[in-house]
């Protein structure tokens, strides 16, 4: 697409005729419905307390007007934590998604004269279910569900909701490409309204004028201690169609503030960081080298390495297994600094704590550490273990005294010894080539204070909370950590600028990008 520039910042693109338009797009959470015990902040559903007398209706929801399209393609981002319980009904009816004593979040019968699509993701079964209540006929009620491709927690999936006249189908894809060709769908729900049913009375296909999102409790009201969280994103409903069409590439050399306009469409976008917390440029960060990005978004369970999900083709296979030692009171829901969980580790002394114990080693002689951390007064006033082997393999660590400085240890001491508030998130990055290290605290590279480290190869799998050793013979971390990368190259003091982001933080892939401002 051909680009003219125009002064004061301002871009004006040529047509978008060709690319599908979006009928509605929502990815702010705003104007949400919130049921008694549930939340909805920055994109995120969380739906507690199973055990809670009425969890059935715990639950949150946001109704959309549609218009009544034929055709019509709707895609989202589903990102799993816990029990796995988001919706989606497309119906006739707005208030499809209100719950009462005996209905979750909509799931019961429609009203007389009215019909809905539900889309649910229970555990690892996607469910497509059809209910219809024909004009003085019965309620009609009809399922296709698959359970053949497993969910993990923590990672991005891209659904797709496809409705081709009387023929439905929801699929779930790895990454937006392959959503948007179509192609090497994970997991297939298809289905067929019976056009003219006597039983579901589905007598036209334009009347479905209403999509509700959602997420709600455990339905059974006991057995779980917690119905889980889930991130639903980027929400776009295109009519009319039944593919998409790739959207329209804006300008990427630009400033940051340039505006962008569509000429036929008189959408304009700003360019910049997402929050617009910079005026200045924010250097996009290549994801070349990426052997493991820990979220710490993963409240049960494995966490899984997400390197390869962002993008990387780096990743290295490492994923950690939790373990709790002593009478330690980590809590993997902590509050988190990007995103919204972060993991508390708990630990109080030698033999008390918990950690991460990766499944393959990410580091390697030349690499960067990037992560964010919080002391708190649970620290122990002694050396803290962020990450290492030691006192196995090659016996390398991380590790800080808290509020005093920090330390990486590779056969001798490279300390940082610079005080920091340990009640506030800091950031810390070590780079590492050979026998040379450096260290930036809040972004600013520090001098060291002590040197004695070597370049021997940092072998054996590491631990992340803790060093891997065993009985009293273990450096706990008292704190919480958030949002770890690990990469097999030395990062550019100007990558490790943006993702300090001035304190904000930036969740990987980071970078600025194209945001609709309204026309």
């Amino acid at each position: 697409m051909a680009i003219t520039y125009h002064a004061g910042r301002r871009l004006q693109g040529l047509s978008t005729e060709g690319i599908s338009t979006v009928t509605f797009e929502d990815d702010d959470f705003a104007g949400w419905t919130v049921q008694s015990r549930a939340s909805v902040t920055a994109g995120v559903l969380f739906t507690p307390d199973s055990n809670y007398a009425n969890a059935h209706i715990t639950h949150s929801f946001k109704t959309y007007a549609i218009g009544e399209p034929d055709d019509m393609v709707l895609n989202w981002d589903w990102k799993f934590s816990g029990l796995k319980l988001p919706f989606i009904i497309i119906g006739s009816e707005a208030s499809a998604g209100q719950a009462s004593s005996s209905n979750a979040g909509g799931y019961g019968n429609p009203t007389e004269g009215n019909k809905k699509i539900i889309i649910k993701n229970n555990d690892q079964t996607l469910d497509l279910n059809f209910r219809s209540y024909k004009t003085g006929g019965s309620n009609f009620n009809e399922d296709a569900n698959s359970s053949t491709a497993t969910t993990t927690n923590g990672v991005m999936y891209y659904y797709q909701f496809i409705k081709d006249g009387y023929d439905i189908s929801v699929k779930r894809y790895g990454s937006i490409a392959d959503r948007t060709s179509q192609t090497n769908a994970q997991q297939t729900v298809t289905d067929t309204w019976n056009a003219g049913s006597t039983t579901g009375g589905w007598t036209d296909t334009a009347d479905l004028a209403y999509i509700v999102i959602g997420s709600y409790g455990n339905y059974q009201n006991v057995g779980f201690a917690n119905a889980g969280s889930n991130y639903m994103y980027d929400f776009k409903l295109y009519s009319g169609v039944t593919s998409v069409a790739t959207e329209v590439q804006r300008p990427t050399n630009v400033q940051v503030g340039s505006r962008f306009e569509e000429t036929d469409t008189r959408k304009m976008y700003h360019y910049g960081t997402p929050d617009r917390e910079t005026a200045s440029a924010v250097t996009k960060i290549s994801l070349t080298g990426l052997t493991a990005y820990y979220t710490f978004e993963q409240t049960s369970g494995t966490m899984t390495n997400q390197a390869s999900t962002i993008g990387s083709s780096s990743q290295i296979t490492a994923d950690g297994t939790f373990e709790t030692y002593g009478s330690s009171s980590p809590n993997r829901s902590a509050t988190g600094h990007i995103g919204t969980y972060a993991t508390f580790f708990g630990g109080t002394a030698d033999a008390v704590g918990s950690r991460y114990n990766l499944s393959g080693n990410p580091v390697s002689s030349t690499c960067s550490i990037s992560l964010w951390l919080k002391a708190g007064s649970g620290h122990l006033a002694t050396t803290n273990t962020i990450i290492g082997t030691y006192p196995s393999g090659s016996g390398w660590q991380i590790t800080t005294n808290p509020g005093v400085g920090f330390s990486f240890y590779q056969g001798g001491n490279q300390s940082w010894n610079y005080s920091y508030d340990k009640e506030v998130w800091t950031h810390i990055v070590v780079t590492r080539s050979g026998s040379t290290y450096q260290f930036y605290l809040d972004g600013v590279l520090k001098t060291a204070t002590g040197t004695g480290a070597n370049g021997s190869t940092l072998s054996g799998n590491p631990s992340i909370g803790s060093d891997p050793g065993s009985g009293s013979n273990r450096e706990t971390f008292g704190g919480t950590l958030d949002d770890m990368s690990i990469w097999n190259r030395v990062l550019t003091s100007s990558e490790i600028t943006t993702l300090y982001s001035s304190g904000y933080g930036r969740e990987l892939p980071a970078g600025n990008s194209w945001k609709e401002e309204g026309t």
